[in-house]
């Protein structure tokens, strides 16, 4: 009986963030003894403080990436439009520049027309379906969704109307 009492932990959980438990008298099974003090009063890191560390440190990075870059949660940024050719996606980045044949609309994101890389939106038939906006009076972001092709070396989406682009002015 008194051996059972000296080997009984009472497991607390912990005021935060995780539901792993803490030993209230010492260090329980599968837990490591506490990390004894350096001469400065620090103790050492544990491998899975180094984990925690790791992957906070991913989120941030991985978090300021998205910040700086044209696209929201899900979609794809048009630098990488190319990888995803034969696929539904939606692309987003800047309007470059914008153009019309008389029956059909282009715009152009990340690069104006003729430069590339670039992206291309293509709305055949129905030029006014899409807002005529100017990039060069104002920045536009610009989204569209379908199916992803190559034309000339050009990533691009054809539309029938321009009810799949989202333009906002940023």
């Amino acid at each position: 009986m008194v051996e059972e009492v000296l080997h009984h932990r009472t497991p607390l959980t912990r005021p935060c963030c995780s539901a792993a438990p803490t030993w209230r008298d010492g260090y329980g099974p599968n837990m490591e003894p506490p990390a004894r003090k350096s001469a400065a009063g620090h103790r050492p890191v544990s491998s899975s403080s180094w984990l925690v560390l790791g992957g906070l440190m991913a989120a941030v990075l991985s978090g300021c990436s998205a910040a700086r870059s044209d696209t929201g949660s899900g979609d794809v940024s048009w630098r990488d439009a190319a990888d995803h050719a034969g696929d539904v996606v939606r692309v987003c980045g800047p309007l470059k520049s914008t153009g019309s044949d008389g029956n059909d609309r282009f715009l152009n994101l990340g690069a104006p027309y003729p430069q590339e890389p670039r992206f291309t939106i293509v709305v055949w038939d129905n030029p006014d379906s899409v807002e005529a906006v100017d990039p060069a009076t104002a920045s536009y972001r610009a989204c569209a969704s379908g199916e992803v092709s190559m034309y000339e070396g050009v990533p691009q989406i054809e539309l029938d109307d321009g009810s799949d682009i989202t333009l906002t002015r940023r």
